[in-house]
């Protein structure tokens, strides 16, 4: 696939890259791999292409987009994925074996990622389709893992076809004392089937995960998201720590949003928190040289 570090060790440049109308095919490899450190500054772009799985033996442990940020508050990262599809290269099978999309901010780092109008289709079901864990179409990880430190990671979610996943459609653990704000609109969620296809059944179903760790901050915003299963978010930190916005559009076939605790997640009016704490992102990475959008 491709792969790209950038390591530039605070020299304050700014590293852009912009794929277009690229189709990407690998064997038992990544897809895309961008890995982010020590001060770098990253602006990448993947618009309008293919990232696809040419694997039948499933070899775990390959990703068709994985970016991975880190290495102090000077660590700025700005991802765009739009209107690409990641899958196998034979429409129905299975794609690549971990997650379609894995994002992975650590160190203090600051990531800003926008993905829209993808298909992430059939991707997933591990080496071994009958023991767990299996991976999701898209799964964000914040400060998961040591040592605890306080990476921001913003995201826009909209308008993405995140079907035939082996777990979730959309997953998001936050932990350490990261900051995730989530703007989710328009995206239909129709996975994790595989999982739960043993007896007895080894967990429930769900199409969307948000947990909100310790001493983490998490703000999400929702609005006409069709989940064909449950979406979940649960809040793990203390009383207000976990902010939720719904506007009243649907949000599932039936499928309400349910709210894990104790402690309770907070619920506020829509477009009063995690949009403006977004766009407050946006214009960050504008004032550290990043031009507009």
């Amino acid at each position: 696939g491709i792969l790209s570090i950038f390591d530039t060790n605070a020299t304050g440049a700014l590293s852009r890259a912009i794929f277009n109308n690229v189709n990407v095919t690998t064997v038992g490899g990544d897809g895309v791999r961008v890995d982010v450190r020590d001060d770098s500054l990253v602006d990448l772009a993947f618009t309008n292409g293919l990232i696809r799985d040419d694997d039948t033996a499933a070899p775990a442990g390959n990703q068709g987009f994985h970016v991975s940020v880190d290495g102090g508050a000077g660590t700025l990262a700005r991802i765009l994925l739009q209107n690409t599809t990641i899958s196998n290269l034979t429409p129905g099978l299975f794609g690549f074996e971990e997650e379609g999309v894995l994002f992975q901010a650590s160190g203090g780092s600051r990531t800003f990622a926008t993905l829209d109008g993808n298909n992430i289709l059939n991707n997933g079901p591990g080496a071994d389709p009958t023991n767990l864990p299996y991976f999701d179409g898209i799964n964000v990880l914040v400060d998961v893992g040591l040592p605890v430190t306080a990476s921001t990671f913003s995201l826009n979610l909209t308008n993405n076809r995140l079907v035939g996943n082996f777990e979730h459609s959309f997953n998001l653990s936050n932990a350490g004392s990261g900051v995730a704000n989530i703007f989710m609109f328009g995206n239909t969620c129709d996975s994790d089937f595989g999982e739960d296809a043993p007896i007895p059944i080894t967990s429930n179903l769900e199409d969307m995960r948000v947990t909100n760790g310790l001493s983490a901050t998490t703000c999400l915003a929702m609005s006409n998201n069709f989940f064909a299963s449950a979406a979940i978010v649960e809040n793990l930190s203390g009383p207000g720590a976990f902010t939720l916005e719904l506007d009243g559009l649907s949000n599932g076939l039936g499928q309400p949003v349910i709210l894990g605790g104790p402690p309770a997640v907070t619920i506020v009016p829509f477009g009063s928190t995690c949009q403006p704490a977004i766009s407050a992102e946006e214009a960050f990475f504008i004032l550290n040289g990043f031009p507009p959008p």
